[in-house]
């Protein structure tokens, strides 16, 4: 476990319960991002 993928956790819970119904945008997003920083 990274501090990085700590603090993302957090934000991405944040966002979750401010936006519910822009979470499942906010999911692909950020899948998205996690298969790209992957690479």
């Amino acid at each position: 476990f990274s501090i990085l993928a700590i603090i993302h956790r957090m934000s991405f819970l944040i966002r979750k319960l401010s936006n519910g119904n822009v979470d499942h945008l906010g999911k692909v997003k950020q899948r998205r991002a996690q298969q790209s920083s992957r690479i």
